[in-house]
């Protein structure tokens, strides 16, 4: 089984060796650091030590002549677009919450017609000679792609002492077994760790749910969704997960985080895709967002739902949608302004949406949807409010400048300076003791049930050697032990002075090379990100990063680097 993009994966049958308790940290710098900067995130730091960096040799040491006529790489300017949509929203713009605006996009393309038959099998198109008709030729599986690279580096990949076999023409007597994802989704999803009641992690990669003992290093999976995750909630009693996918007929799934069986399955109202997942204080209410155009809104009744198909696979998201049962306890028409993020209030009947400069309240009482634009958002406080959460009565709104807005009912009573970057992350703590907010400036802060802050955290100098400490998710147990994600894709746990990062992986973009070591336990890999890591199979850790400056260098001159780079090895 294969996951594409930024995830890297081990897939085998068994793989022996003992395997580490987490990758502790230490204060050698084992990994180029990202100088976290907010507005610009093109200085980036680099050290480098004989031991625990890759030997550039000799022959790196000097530039590589830059091709001509080739367009250079700025992860500042995903796209054309992104400089419009810059435009659009002034200085409030930078590459995370493009990607997390832009994901409506990606549910558009979800539903192109080529892209949906390509998933159902359809490997590429023939035309007839009179152009009447055309022939889909279809292939089993739902992750066929109409460009194959794969096959040509396979039939040029012979070993030079291959022997031919009789034999070799019969299918093998084994399968594949998915046994580790590394990495996680963050580029585009937040606040998507979280622990489960038994102090394991739960997050997702792709279209597969991830539960991660963190004792022995394992994982558990979720298999139920046939396209990318986009959100993930955990219930009240943390034993229970709801995750949501894109595509035009999205599966809600609910799920044991300990079997791992899906326990309901919602498809429809919402379509096109699954932006925000939330349950209730109370966990009777599940709240989710759509992808759609007008950002439809759906309360469920969870439990009321169907556990139809719940063993059979079916490849077609319309086949589920019309095989389920919906749970709907209230549904309606979203804000036109994209929403950030969802929460209930402790009296599990008011639904706060933060979104793009505005606040949104639904009620839903008796099953009536009702929704209400908050007031009082004018000056420095009109931002885009990134995250919510309540404190008792109060709503508390992290924004995109750094600050905090508070809402007493539905209109806003009080602004308070904060970080230095956009807040990603808020987390209400137990017994309304206060609450944690974690942000792009790698800072997390405590915070007292009287709105002081009463502690500051710099992840960066916990040593953890994040590759970037932007906190895409934060949250806390009742010990005091912080669960935090990067931008990254890193898995950190925080106890006291203790940190382990537990994952680490390609964050960014896609990952385009891999090879394995000829000799060694050993594979490497490559991507956008710019990052060439080696792992090792046995303990299924990260043990070295080279990371490669962003500055102006093209792609072309970076897979010079990397073939030079391997050369070595």
């Amino acid at each position: 089984m294969s996951i594409l993009n930024q995830y890297s994966v081990v897939s085998n049958s068994k793989i022996n060796g003992n395997i580490d308790k987490g990758e502790k940290t230490t204060n050698s710098n084992k990994y180029n650091d990202f100088d976290n900067n907010n507005k610009n995130q093109n200085n980036i730091s680099q050290e480098e030590n004989d031991e625990n960096s890759f030997d550039n040799g000799s022959d790196l040491d000097q530039e590589d002549e830059e091709p001509e006529n080739v367009e250079k790489l700025d992860i500042n300017k995903n796209s054309k677009n992104f400089e419009e949509d810059q435009l659009n929203f002034g200085d409030e713009m930078d590459p995370d919450l493009y990607n997390e605006l832009i994901k409506d996009k990606l549910a558009d393309e979800k539903n192109d017609e080529d892209t949906l038959r390509i998933k159902e099998g359809a490997e590429f198109t023939l035309v007839s000679e009179n152009g009447l008709f055309k022939v889909d030729q279809v292939q089993s599986g739902t992750e066929f792609s109409a460009c194959k690279p794969w096959k040509g580096v396979v039939m040029h990949s012979v070993p030079s002492d291959y022997k031919p076999s009789p034999h070799e023409s019969k299918e093998p007597d084994a399968n594949l077994e998915l046994e580790f994802i590394h990495g996680y989704r963050c580029h585009d999803t937040r606040n998507n760790l979280r622990f489960t009641i038994n102090g394991d992690i739960v997050y997702h990669s792709a279209a597969v749910g991830i539960v991660f003992n963190k004792d022995n290093r394992t994982q558990k999976f979720f298999f139920d969704h046939i396209d990318d995750i986009t959100a993930l909630a955990i219930h009240p009693n943390k034993k229970i997960i709801a995750t949501g996918e894109i595509g035009p007929y999205p599966l809600i799934g609910i799920w044991d985080a300990e079997t791992m069986e899906c326990l309901i399955r919602i498809n429809g109202p919402l379509q096109k895709g699954i932006n925000h997942l939330v349950f209730s204080k109370c966990g009777n209410f599940l709240a989710g967002s759509a992808a759609d155009d007008d950002h439809n809104i759906a309360i469920f009744d969870w439990a009321k739902g169907s556990k139809l198909q719940k063993t059979a696979h079916i490849k077609s998201q319309k086949q589920k949608a019309a095989s389920s049962i919906n749970p709907v306890f209230a549904t309606g028409k979203g804000p036109r302004a994209n929403i950030m993020g969802m929460c209930f209030n402790n009296n599990n009947d008011i639904l706060a949406v933060p979104c793009v400069k505005e606040v949104n309240f639904v009620s839903f009482s008796n099953g009536t949807y009702k929704m209400k634009k908050g007031t009082g958002l004018k000056g420095d406080s009109l931002t885009t409010i990134t995250c919510a959460g309540y404190l008792n009565n109060t709503l508390v709104c992290g924004t995109f400048k750094g600050g905090l807005i508070l809402f007493s009912g539905n209109s806003v009573s009080r602004t308070l300076k904060g970080h230095t970057g956009t807040v990603n992350s808020i987390w209400m703590r137990e017994n309304g003791q206060g609450f944690l907010t974690g942000a792009n400036d790698s800072m997390i802060f405590y915070w007292d049930n009287k709105f002081n802050i009463i502690g500051k955290l710099n992840i960066i100098e916990k040593n953890i050697n994040s590759l970037n400490p932007r906190i895409r998710s934060l949250c806390e147990d009742e010990n005091g032990v912080l669960l935090i994600g990067t931008r990254a894709g890193e898995v950190i746990e925080l106890n006291g002075e203790s940190a382990i990062v537990h994952i680490r992986g390609h964050f960014d973009k896609e990952l385009w090379a891999l090879t394995v070591h000829p000799k060694k336990d050993k594979y490497f890999t490559a991507g956008e990100d710019l990052m060439l890591a080696m792992w090792d199979i046995k303990t299924r850790t990260i043990e070295k990063v080279y990371n490669f400056k962003f500055n102006n260098k093209n792609f072309i001159t970076f897979k010079i680097y990397i073939f030079k780079i391997l050369k070595l090895f």
